[in-house]
């Protein structure tokens, strides 16, 4: 039971980790020295400023697409560029990475036009449909001086790294999804609340983030990191406090009172049957009494019968019939 809690909390750990850290793709109009600037980028004739879903930079399976970007260097020190990078992540996973070599040196307080032929022939392989993308330009020791972000939209094949993604998440949502129902309908659910309600929340998680993925491929939509966060995470509680809150299994006693209680009933309704009196509570019929046994009827006339020993027998009658103890003659001695 401890190895499992364990496992469940690193798996959770895990996501949440993902969750909270969820690219190393630069954000929309940052740049990663503060004196140096990208202010004029363009793929195959396309800038890159000004992208959305609706105007995305298309990434083609082809070599030798012409790219342009401009670097401006505010610093009172030369800034050397090493190469051009061009990155393209989906829900904190880096798909697509393509560099340009490049060896410029662009001086203090000018600007420097870099014009590079970009090889995207295997893109088709990492990729489809949109995706966060960012250029950027890296020094020699690596590190990053300036960077942009896009939309781009990818026209590869689903049989890329993303669509194997893709699947694999809605293969552990279709698994999560049918151990829940089949622990609904059948009461085995895990018998540990946490472990129930990581149960729900890895499920409810996988689809939110299918759902976002699939989306982005079929170019329907692309959420931001702002955006897909904090719904992953709502999914998350929500499934969470669901599992919580819902049935556990039915333990073995519980089992054992609910067959003991239906074996009474099945033995109750046999005696009733046996002795007729299922009969006569279905059919109101008057219950019979053995011998020696008293019944009161009520008199049609609304008076009231004596009651008598045991053995004796009082007659009934209709309104206005013989009573044996009212009459107009004189008593009758019964002793003589």
């Amino acid at each position: 039971m401890r190895a499992r809690r364990f496992l469940a909390l690193a798996v959770l750990g895990g996501l949440i980790t993902l969750l909270g850290f969820p690219s190393r793709a630069p954000a929309a109009d940052t740049s990663a020295n503060t004196q140096v600037r990208i202010v004029a980028a363009s793929i195959a004739g396309h800038s890159l400023f000004g992208t959305s879903t609706n105007r995305p930079v298309a990434l083609e399976p082809r070599g030798d697409i012409p790219l342009s970007i401009t670097i401006e260097n505010r610093g009172a020190t030369p800034a050397a560029v090493r190469y051009i990078l061009i990155t393209g992540a989906m829900l904190g996973i880096r798909f697509i990475r393509f560099e340009a070599a490049s060896h410029v040196v662009v001086p203090a307080h000018e600007t420097r036009t870099i014009n590079q032929p970009g090889d995207f022939f295997d893109i088709d392989q990492s990729s489809t449909g949109y995706i966060n993308s960012a250029i950027q330009v890296v020094d020699q020791q690596r590190v990053t001086l300036a960077s942009h972000a896009f939309v781009a939209d990818v026209q590869g094949k689903f049989w890329s790294s993303e669509g194997i993604f893709l699947l694999e998440v809605l293969v552990f949502c279709l698994i999560g999804l049918a151990r829940i129902l089949i622990g609904v309908m059948r009461r085995s659910l895990p018998q540990n609340r946490f472990i129930r309600g990581l149960l729900f929340g890895l499920t409810t998680v996988t689809a939110a983030l299918a759902i976002v993925v699939g989306v982005a491929m079929l170019r329907i939509g692309l959420a931001a990191p702002t955006t897909w966060i904090p719904a992953t995470l709502l999914a998350l509680a929500g499934g969470f406090a669901l599992g919580y809150i819902s049935p556990g299994p039915l333990d073995r006693r519980a089992h054992e009172d609910a067959e003991a209680k239906v074996v009474d009933l099945v033995a109750a309704e046999a005696v009733a049957r046996a002795s007729g009196e299922h009969q006569r509570r279905t059919t109101g019929q008057t219950i019979s009494h053995s011998s020696g046994e008293h019944s009161v009827t009520g008199q049609q006339s609304g008076e009231f019968a004596p009651a008598h020993e045991s053995g004796e027998f009082v007659p009934q009658h209709e309104s206005g019939g013989f009573d044996p103890q009212k009459h107009d003659s004189a008593p009758i001695d019964p002793v003589s």
